[in-house]
């Protein structure tokens, strides 16, 4: 079997210096007490070599119960927090999916952060992020450095273009739970 941990280990990014370094996101000046350290302790050894891939565009398959939303999800939660020029979309085929998938796994998220590293980022947080009531019909969460984590639904193209682009860059877009189209919605030349 082939070792895989001595391939590319020269562009992999080894630090949020190196990511910054790399896409020029402007450190935040203050980043909650999110830094690297713990978001590589959150992520876990399994998903390190896909988190520190330099790839633009990135697949995970796997299992039920192995992390993938809440790792992408503390991900966004990390550049926000970070970077001053990272904004993120979390799609989904419809918007009004959002509520009880990945908004209430980013509560979760946040939660757990708060719990095992005291960091505040959640809906009744102290530190100036708004979260929106609810996401029915999307909503973002915004950071005081106008960094913005935007829940959209692609059943509805007209919200997601221009979704995050007030004042910050989109670092990120991330869909949910990939699903084969209907056959209506599949474009053919006919």
């Amino acid at each position: 079997m082939q070792d895989f941990t001595k391939i590319n280990n020269k562009k992999r990014i080894t630090s949020y210096e190196h990511l910054n370094k790399k896409y020029d996101l402007n450190f935040s000046d203050y980043n909650f007490g999110f830094d690297w350290e713990i978001f590589k302790d959150f992520v876990g050894d399994s998903y390190a070599r896909y988190f520190t891939s330099p790839s633009f565009f990135k697949f995970v398959s796997a299992g039920r119960g192995t992390n993938k939303t809440l790792n992408h999800i503390a991900e966004k939660l990390f550049y926000a927090c970070n970077f001053t020029d990272a904004s993120s979309n979390i799609l989904r085929r419809y918007a009004n999916t959002h509520e009880d998938t990945t908004f209430g796994d980013k509560i979760n998220v946040c939660n757990y952060l708060y719990d095992k590293y005291g960091i505040d980022l959640g809906p009744d947080n102290e530190n100036e992020i708004i979260w929106p009531k609810n996401v029915k019909e999307g909503g973002e969460i915004v950071f005081p450095s106008v960094v913005r984590i935007a829940f959209a639904g692609y059943a509805n193209g007209s919200k997601i273009m221009g979704k995050v682009g007030k004042g910050s860059g989109i670092i990120t877009a991330w869909t949910d739970e990939m699903i084969h189209a209907e056959e209506k919605e599949i474009l053919t030349d006919k």
